[in-house]
């Protein structure tokens, strides 16, 4: 054999030698890639409650998502979500599935702290009042503790002003003083003249025939409604009274005073502060639907809600895409707000936002600041020295409305909400807390704003603070709508022709929109209808009760004078 006919061979040899080596190379490759595919999509599976899903994983669909498959599913863990998942978790365990798009919990309960772990003060959400008993009832169940307000004292300034609301009322003061073409009186029993208003603005509705009431001819707006009562001057000494802006603006008539007859019948001025603030309901909540076993998927936007195809394995009734997932279920309760749900896709939000009861729901927007101080020096105003503040009002400063705490777990901290704000500083606010650059700018303007309201003090800058703006803080009804606020709340709880999917959450039970119970309402509503749940009791005062009680219903119990002044969270 020549040298080339032995180098030829050898060549042969080491060229099959390499081929079969990068064919082994590329099996192996194959089956790794294949092994470590079906381990993601397992731990995508069986991933541990509570933790956040990531923004990407395997293809393993054809839309490039992890495909779950859940009996239930909760979308939004805010107060009506958490709460689902607190009732269900001991039925459907790893069965239940929640997904929520932010990377946290609570919804419009939103606290935070001037340090890691410590004491939490809300931007939304702060308290619970006596008429709501399935809040209170709750709060036993999940071992929460109150702790009363040890003062109820507004004190408001208008025209330069100022006038307190409570404990002893000059709201007639304050109509004499600025408003001299009104008659300005307190009725027998020492109602002040704005609560008559407020009794003369709910008569207008329900001194009306039945069936009037139930789609009352009314004026173009609430707006309307009350420049027709009152005239332009009663008007505007009413929305002087008020600290809140947006109840009178461009919304339903009907609406709104359903609203106010139902929130406003049973209520009363105590205020009653969760310990550990009002995220401790659904941390709670949501821990113990987590150790039944509820698997829980955060950063997760729904982007697609739609029936299964025939093509596809009926697994389940829906088809629920998140930003990483395709879920399949036999059940969704869905919180999802209708200003999120306008983009969300498929066959099953479509009916939603087609329906007549979703197109006239209109969120209300509000801006809040919290801050913490190294002194009370609010205390140090004439105007505390008088009753002991518990809230500043003034339309004409931006920060609207600023809460004072008076029960020990907030005052050992400091801390008020300096900034309550629906009106017409919200997009002032908006800049600034939106764009975390602008803090010094965000804080510059808060103490500018006490500073006018509090004239005898000198305003210090907070030693912590920090804002949030709730584009969707509470819903009413668009002007001139044709469904009463029950209707719209029925329509929730069978929104489209498909089974077995419910809306939940207070933006859908009108009558309560503004507080928690609203949610746990919604909520519960659902359970009784669809998944055999009970609340047997309503009026449950028995402090040592551990039952769950369904909320006392309040329409029918209205006052002439409902307080307004207590209504909002």
């Amino acid at each position: 054999m020549t040298t080339a006919q032995v180098g030829e061979k050898l060549y042969s040899l080491a060229k099959k030698r390499i081929l079969l080596g990068f064919g082994c190379l590329c099996v192996l490759l194959l089956l790794t890639t294949a092994a470590l595919t079906s381990y993601l999509v397992y731990q995508e599976a069986t991933r541990p409650t509570g933790t956040t899903s990531p923004t990407t994983g395997p293809s393993v669909t054809g839309r490039g998502k992890v495909k779950l498959h859940c009996k239930v599913l909760i979308i939004g863990s805010g107060f009506a979500g958490s709460f689902a998942a607190f009732q269900l978790a001991p039925l459907y365990g790893k069965d239940l599935c929640l997904v929520e798009k932010s990377d946290r919990d609570g919804g419009r309960i939103y606290d935070i702290s001037e340090r890691p772990n410590g004491p939490v003060f809300g931007f939304g959400a702060l308290r619970v009042i006596t008429g709501q008993t399935g809040m209170q009832s709750l709060a036993r169940v999940l071992n929460i503790t109150f702790q009363p307000d040890l003062a109820d004292v507004e004190l408001l300034k208008v025209r330069g002003q100022f006038y307190f609301r409570t404990p002893v009322s000059e709201t007639r003061k304050l109509c004499n003083e600025h408003f001299s073409g009104m008659e300005c009186y307190n009725n027998e029993t020492g109602v002040p003249t704005d609560g008559i208003m407020m009794g003369e603005l709910l008569n207008s509705r329900y001194e009306l025939p039945l069936e009037q009431q139930l789609h009352m001819p009314e004026a173009i707006d609430i707006t309307s409604q009350g420049l027709a009562l009152f005239g332009d001057e009663g008007f505007d000494f009413f929305r002087e009274c008020l600290r809140y802006n947006s109840l009178m603006t461009s919304i339903s008539v009907q609406g709104f005073l359903d609203f106010l007859a139902h929130e406003g019948g049973g209520f009363d001025p105590q205020r009653f502060y969760p310990v550990g603030g009002m995220s401790s309901y659904y941390k709670t909540m949501m821990a113990e639907a987590s150790r039944n076993g509820m698997r829980v998927y955060r950063e997760e936007p729904v982007e697609e809600i739609a029936t299964l195809t025939l093509q596809e394995p009926l697994d389940g009734a829906f088809r629920v895409e998140t930003r990483s997932f395709d879920i399949q279920t036999d059940k969704v309760l869905c919180s999802i707000d209708p200003s999120n749900f306008h983009g969300v896709a498929g066959n099953v939000a479509e009916s939603v936002k087609s329906a007549e009861e979703f197109g006239w729901i209109v969120p209300k927007v509000a801006a809040t600041v919290s801050a913490w101080w190294d002194e009370r020096w609010w205390e140090s105003s004439r105007h505390h020295g008088t009753y002991n503040l518990t809230r500043a009002v003034s339309h004409e400063n931006c920060f609207n409305m600023m809460d004072i705490p008076t029960f020990p777990y907030a005052m050992d901290e400091n801390v008020t909400r300096a900034v309550y704000d629906d009106g017409s500083c919200v997009d002032t606010w908006r800049l600034l807390i939106n764009d975390e650059t602008r803090l010094e700018e965000l804080t510059d303007t808060v103490v500018k704003s006490l500073q006018h309201f509090f004239d005898d003090v000198v305003v210090p800058r907070p030693r912590f603070l920090r804002g949030h703006v709730f584009e969707n803080a509470w819903h009413f009804q668009a002007p001139q709508s044709s469904k009463t606020n029950q209707e719209v709340f029925e329509w929730s709880q069978r929104p489209t022709q498909y089974e077995n999917f419910v809306l939940i959450g207070e933006a859908y039970n009108l009558n309560y929109a503004a507080w928690c119970d609203g949610a746990l309402r919604s909520s519960m509503t659902a359970l009784m209808n669809f998944y055999n749940f009970t609340y047997p009791c309503c009026d449950d005062t028995d402090v040592t009760s551990t039952t769950i009680c369904q909320p006392c219903e309040t329409a029918g119990k209205r006052r002439h004078s409902p307080n307004i002044h207590n209504l909002m969270p």
